[in-house]
């Protein structure tokens, strides 16, 4: 990518300026913002590309990324800080008891309350305190749809809301029930 720098603080003069390319994020490091210009301008250098991510399988929960079971290696792990700039990086090794605690390992950050948006609906949750289920999204979709006004539902595991809210919206009375106190207070948050 083709940049110009120039100091931090004038990246503000650069926007909508004719050589900028909008379409391109404009990196800001040590001061120096490198900003994206469009073919046919002149340029200061070539930024390379970052490498692809290539580590364990992780999934991101708002700014958070949620690393599932298996120790990234040091280099992954700063793979996935340069490839996704989380402000968190959490190492998932697994669910405790019926209140589904999540059981993690700080590798990155600190641990925070983030937003997570999902098929219209904005949850949020400290992914280090309660479960979410990203896995269930088809079903999440698939129950909404099916959804009529009216409708009652009783969901028994309501967690933070991922089954119950989509329904909600979709018109249904539902009856949402949880165990976990911490999961009941973002549920709570979550439908107000």
């Amino acid at each position: 990518m083709h940049v110009r720098i120039v100091p931090a603080e004038k990246l503000k003069e650069t926007d909508g300026a004719e050589w900028a390319d909008p379409t391109r994020r404009t990196f800001v490091d040590a001061g120096k913002a490198y900003v994206p210009v469009k073919d046919g301008f002149d340029y200061d250098c070539e930024l390379n590309p970052p490498k692809k991510y290539k580590g364990p399988g992780y999934q991101m929960i708002g700014d958070t990324a949620l690393i599932h079971y298996r120790m990234p290696s040091e280099d992954e792990l700063k793979s996935l800080i340069g490839w996704e700039k989380p402000a968190c990086v959490l190492l998932l090794k697994g669910y405790e008891g019926v209140k589904r605690t999540p059981a993690v390992e700080v590798l990155y950050g600190e641990t925070h309350e983030v937003c997570h948006k999902e098929n219209g609906c904005i949850y949020s949750l400290d992914p280090s305190k309660v479960m979410f289920s990203m896995g269930n999204r088809n079903e999440k979709t698939r129950m909404a749809n099916m959804t009529r006004s009216g409708d009652r539902i009783a969901d028994m595991f309501a967690g933070i809301g991922y089954f119950t809210l989509p329904a909600a919206i979709a018109g249904a009375k539902v009856h949402a029930m949880e165990i976990n106190p911490v999961s009941y207070g973002y549920l709570v948050k979550n439908a107000g």
